[in-house]
């Protein structure tokens, strides 16, 4: 589930190699895109959706991650659902918390088969290159997890508007364990080829800076240069954990939104210079938050 309060614009943009380490690869972020899209349909309760946990889990363990999984239930109308978050997790020389997070599971839809090339895929895309690109980048001072969330859309029959059920279980698990995470970044919707990253009002104003000066240092300023969005989204739950925390998402896909939630939400409307535009500026930024 993700909304918002107010209308936006935004930037393309086209990125540039890091100095040290691998890069992240656009490309390589658009193939894992398109293995999900390939499995079909993830919304849970899916034979889809178990597969597309034990892929993303395969692509965390093959980069050496340290891999776990968030099992819980949520029900809704009187049904069970099972959901799984991943959490892979690069540790650093201190137990504090650097947290990037993408969901992974599907809209539920009885009428069209929805893949959600872009809402859904392109942010896990994202996600499974950062693991490569992190892991290659450390040591850190603080430890960095990667979270696959589980259960951002709504569920069967439940009205649009519901759902961040993943990334609520996170954090409460996160409470109660007493882990301290000092942010957290969320990628989503990162794919579109005529990407256009919101200037979301309901996020961390520090972590906002820090990704717009990312940004100018990686010559992509011209394009980190949207008006104000107000989003609800999975960075809400940690927001209210007062938790530092930002959305990047492009929340105009297609003219006037129309590809959201929709058939053509399909592998064709997203590209791999987009998600490396998405990937190398976030890696930048975690590097900075984690050293």
């Amino acid at each position: 589930m993700k909304t918002r309060l107010k209308l936006s614009v935004c930037l393309f943009a086209t990125g540039v190699a890091l100095a040290a380490g691998p890069a992240f690869d656009g490309q390589r972020a658009y193939d894992a895109a398109k293995a999900q899209c390939d499995i079909g349909v993830r919304a849970p309760g899916t034979p889809g959706h178990e597969q597309c946990v034990k892929w993303i889990e395969d692509q965390f363990a093959a980069d050496k991650l340290q891999v776990s999984t968030q099992p819980f239930d949520v029900i809704v109308s009187k049904e069970t659902y099972h959901l799984t978050n991943v959490v892979a997790t690069i540790p650093g020389q201190e137990p504090d918390l650097i947290v990037i997070g993408a969901h992974f599971d599907s809209k539920t839809f009885h009428d069209i088969t929805f893949v959600g090339a872009n809402d859904g895929a392109s942010g896990i895309g994202v996600l499974v290159e950062l693991g490569r690109v992190l892991a290659a980048h450390g040591p850190f001072t603080k430890t960095i997890q990667l979270v696959a969330i589980d259960g951002e859309e709504s569920i069967g029959k439940e009205p649009l508007g519901v759902g961040l059920y993943g990334s609520g279980h996170y954090v409460r698990t996160a409470a109660k364990a007493k882990d301290t995470i000092d942010d957290f970044i969320l990628v989503d919707m990162v794919g579109d080829a005529d990407l256009h990253i919101v200037d979301d009002d309901t996020s961390t104003q520090r972590l906002h800076a820090k990704v717009w000066a990312k940004a100018k240092e990686l010559h992509l300023s011209d394009h980190f240069n949207g008006v104000k969005e107000d989003m609800v989204d999975d960075h809400t739950p940690f927001l209210n954990m007062h938790i530092p925390s930002i959305d990047l998402i492009d929340f105009d896909y297609g003219p006037h939104n129309s590809y959201w939630h929709t058939a053509q939400d399909t592998m064709d409307k997203i590209s791999a210079d987009s998600l490396g535009v998405v990937g190398k500026v976030v890696v930048g930024v975690v590097e900075d938050l984690a050293r």
